[in-house]
């Protein structure tokens, strides 16, 4: 797979070869296949049924193949959604005074149990990330923040780098401080 690819835009090119230099390709693995365009469209919304060393295996080529196939459309995003809320390892954005307000205290209660589920889980799931790794991420949320089809998800996005530019700035890995 050849590393220039003449119709990307600069910033494309530049996120595309940090996750190709960062992530492993499939191929380094005989019991992995490259994923179709469909099937990472499938994979987007599957990323937390992947056991954790075959995630950075196909992470790679999700975020790859958004930045060549995002809708640019809000309300078309094809599950792209579903990646930034994987990538926000610390789970945060979400609207805990709406979800009180409108759904009562046991429905917040219950959210918060699963958003500590969710956040012990993404952490175990990155772990193993490197900092070279974590750069790649941070930087594909970068691009993704601007997308069309992720505007309603900004908020998402924005914790996300949160959480990854510290990974990237620092080699323990360990998360920001609320």
């Amino acid at each position: 797979m050849p590393t220039k690819e003449p119709n990307k835009n600069q910033p494309e090119q530049l996120v595309l070869e940090l996750l190709r230099d960062a992530f492993p390709s499939v191929s380094e693995r005989k019991d992995l296949r490259a994923l179709s365009h469909h099937e990472c469209v499938h994979m987007r919304s599957r990323l937390a049924m992947l056991k954790n060393d075959d995630l950075p295996y196909y992470l790679r080529q999700i975020l790859e193949d958004l930045l060549e196939t995002h809708t640019g459309k809000a309300g078309e995003s094809q599950d792209a959604e579903a990646v930034v809320q994987h990538l926000n390892v610390l789970v945060e954005g979400t609207d805990l005074e709406t979800i009180r307000d409108r759904l009562g205290s046991g429905a917040l209660e219950q959210t918060l149990v699963e958003e500590n589920y969710l956040r012990s889980r993404l952490a175990e799931a990155y772990a193993q990330v490197t900092r070279e790794q974590a750069l790649a991420i941070s930087k594909w949320l970068d691009l993704a923040k601007g997308w069309e089809d992720l505007k309603w998800y900004r908020d998402e996005i924005e914790a996300a780098l949160l959480y990854w530019r510290h990974r990237a700035a620092n080699r323990e890995g360990v998360s920001p401080k609320h």
